[in-house]
């Protein structure tokens, strides 16, 4: 049983919020209560004396001038009590599953990958002083130096890309209210995409960086593949919003629409490419309580279909 600690003044967000708590799944009780050790504190503010003793999730509105102050504060997440109760629910899931209960296997993984930087940055610099500077290197020698300063380069780059996706589970999250067509079109121009949209597309409540980090991976995975076009939809589905991004790239067979999402599973395309993309994105989605899926686009490229919640 994960109990839940509750330090909230207000008696309708209180009895909301542990309405919430309840549907999750787990026990909501009095922060005083000291029958048992906090596994997560739910307060309307900062704690008296701070929260190092437990994570301390914040009810506040996430599009107020003091939601900032609030995470530097030290709450690990803030929940807007206007949110649908089955949103708040699945955001406790996963603030317990990812917060609270990280697995051996995450935090093995951001050791490797932080212990891996510094001889992967030493073997490419190495090389590249070999390609550069040693005159009597013979013509294999410096083929074979090149080779290993790029495949150096091209490891680092996946660490580095491994590392992000560890943390996507790990910070917190500032949720607002957004446009997401002005999102998207601000993240396709660090691409030579040409972006269409098809309106209308409802306002989604997301983390802006979080969110425009997703749109940034699927605007790059369409243009390494091959596209030169993207088209924008989205519709209503209840309590969530389901964005599609078109490419007019190859696309897929779809036997492998599921595989490519995977973690370091690359698609044809550059040898630059690192096979994280497509999760990252989809770890983005997660961690807004939605999902991401591929289908075949009617222009016979690929469609990335993602749900987040709809503006409250």
């Amino acid at each position: 049983m994960v109990i839940v600690h509750l330090c909230i003044d207000d008696v309708v967000i209180r009895e909301r919020i542990a309405s919430a708590v309840r549907l999750a799944g787990f026990e909501p009780r009095d922060v005083s209560d000291t029958r048992s050790e906090p596994a997560l504190i739910i307060a309307d503010g900062p704690l008296p004396g701070g929260s190092a003793y437990a994570p301390l999730v914040v009810v506040g509105d996430s599009g107020a001038p003091n939601a900032q102050d609030l995470l530097d504060a030290g709450a690990t997440d803030l929940i807007d009590p206007r949110t649908p109760l089955q949103l708040i629910a699945r955001r406790m899931r996963r603030l317990v599953d990812h917060r609270l209960a990280r697995g051996a296997g995450e935090g093995f993984l951001q050791r490797v990958t932080h212990d891996l930087k510094a001889p992967l940055l030493n073997m490419g610099q190495m090389a590249r002083f070999l390609v550069d500077d040693e005159d009597g290197l013979s013509p294999d020698g410096r083929r074979f130096a090149t080779r290993i300063a790029k495949n150096a380069q091209r490891m680092s780059r996946i660490i580095e890309r491994l590392a992000r996706l560890v943390d996507l589970s790990n910070t917190s999250l500032r949720i607002m209210r957004a446009d997401p067509v002005s999102v998207v079109r601000q993240a396709v121009t660090s691409t030579s995409l040409t972006l269409t949209v098809e309106p209308p597309v409802p306002e989604v409540w997301v983390d802006l960086g979080r969110f425009a980090q997703l749109v940034v991976e699927v605007a790059l995975n369409a243009e390494q593949a091959g596209a030169l076009n993207l088209v924008l939809s989205g519709v209503s589905r209840g309590p969530m919003v389901e964005l599609v991004f078109s490419d007019d790239g190859p696309g897929l067979p779809e036997s492998q629409l599921h595989r490519v999402l995977a973690p370091l599973v690359r698609g044809a395309g550059p040898e630059e490419r690192t096979g994280l993309g497509l999760a990252i994105a989809q770890r983005v989605a997660e961690i807004h309580d939605g999902e991401l899926w591929l289908s075949p686009a009617p222009s016979g490229g690929l469609s990335v279909h993602v749900t987040l919640p709809a503006r409250i």
